[in-house]
Parts: C-alpha cells; structure tokens; sequence
C-alpha cells in the first residue's frame, strides 16, 4: 500500500512540475520574422569555416537587442552591432535558432524561407522581438565607479536599469580589488542587488620590502657605529662626511 501511496505523490509531483514549465513557457513573450527574407546584392569579406571553406551570412535586423544564435553546424562567428547582426554560418546550413531572454527560441529553417546559403552570399531577415515583462533592477556597488558587466551588457551603480525576469550572470571588475562574478535572479520581489569589493592583498598590505629595506639600514648603521667606535669609550666615531685617511708610514 506505501508503495503506491509513493507512486502516487511522484506521479503528482512530475505533472505539477509539468505544468509549471508550461505555464512558464507561455508566459514568454514571442520572436518572429518580419516580411521576407532577401538576398543583399553585396557579397561579405571572406571568414572561413573549421574546414577551410569560405561561409555564407545571415543578418538579422531588429529594434531589439541581446540576441544570441545557435545552428546545427554551429555558428563560425557573430559580429554583433547596435541593431545589427551578422551570423557566419557554414554555406551547408539548414536551420538557424534565434535566442533572447524572455522569449520563446525562434527556430528558422531555411527553405521554408526559400533561402538557399552559399559561400559568400549575405541573406537579410528582419526580426520583432514583442514585448517582455522587463522589471527595473539596481545593483548598488561599492566603489561605485567599477565596471559592471549584466549578461555583457555595461551598467552603472546605483542606477536601474530593465531587463527581464530570471537569471542574469554580473561580472564587476576594477583595478586593486578583487574580481566579482556572480548569478543574480531577478523577480518582482528580488530587484536590488548589492555588492562590496574587496582590495587584493598587495593593495591591503602595502609594500612590505620597503620597510625591510629600511630596517636593513638602520641596522647596518648601528653596526658601522659599532664597529667605529673606541672599546675604552674614549672617542667618537667618524662622521659619515670624514674621509678616512691612510696610514703613515713607519
């Protein structure tokens, strides 16, 4: 009887998390593709693939920005410009997938569009990003004038700034202080961040070889005192001025 009692709660336990992930997809908002694509009449710079053969180019055009690609040969490279992306993609590629947080992946493929890669050869699509639930967020951070990096995005201290629910990597870098690299999620409830760096131990401790290198004087000095000094206490040392004379001779 415990053992389909057991059977049971997980049964429940899989379907709940079932429609959890469901709901949660269909609160993403969506990307798609606007009119369609055309064949720019100018041919890219050559990049070339791991196999030496030059590639074929998608840019995608869009008000939005933060897009990242995938494909299933894999994306050769991504020069990333304000509204602006040219994807490198090997001239046999079939299917290209469009990723931005908050939305729902966008998978393309290619002849369903009519597009036919060749080497060299740029295709233009025209992507609409609807729009996400972006929540305000301040990350505070002291000293406040380190960089801030948010998913490679630059922000500053103390300021909000929007961006969509869920989890964000924050790099915070500045020169004397140890490097901070955290994941911070982001929700209705959780919108404030906060961070104090720490100075790495070289800045901490100062530098230790000048007072050794002063301790040395000073000891090396009391032992040229010692040295020149009279057993019996009778005379001085000689200045550090005084220029030692030579002996008479006999």
């Amino acid at each position: 009887m415990r053992f389909y009692q057991v059977l049971l709660f997980l049964f429940i336990l899989y379907t709940s998390n079932l429609l959890n992930a469901q709901e949660t997809t269909n609160e993403l908002s969506e990307l798609s593709i606007i009119g369609l694509p055309e064949k720019s009449l100018d041919e890219m710079v050559g990049v070339r693939d791991v196999n030496g053969r030059i590639c074929a180019a998608i840019q995608f055009i869009s008000d939005a920005d933060g897009f990242k690609y995938n494909s299933y040969n894999g994306v050769v490279r991504v020069d990333d410009e304000p509204g602006r992306d040219m994807v490198f993609l090997q001239p046999d590629e079939r299917v290209v997938e469009v990723f931005k947080t908050g939305h729902k992946p966008l998978k393309i493929i290619l002849s369903e569009y009519g597009i036919q890669l060749n080497s060299k050869e740029v295709w233009v699509i025209n992507i609409k990003a609807d729009a996400s639930n972006e929540i305000s967020v301040i990350i505070d951070v002291n000293p406040d004038d380190a960089l801030i990096l948010v998913d490679e995005d630059t922000v500053q201290s103390k300021k909000s700034f929007k961006t969509e629910p869920g989890e964000h990597d924050v790099s915070i870098v500045k020169s004397g202080y140890n490097s901070i690299k955290k994941t911070i999620n982001v929700s209705e409830e959780d919108i404030f961040f906060e961070f104090v760096m720490k100075k790495n131990q070289d800045e901490e401790g100062g530098f230790p070889w000048v007072w050794v290198g002063i301790g040395a004087a000073v000891i090396g000095g009391g032992a040229a005192a010692l040295l020149g000094g009279n057993s019996s206490g009778g005379t001085d040392p000689p200045s550090s001025n005084t220029v030692p004379q030579p002996p008479g001779r006999p």
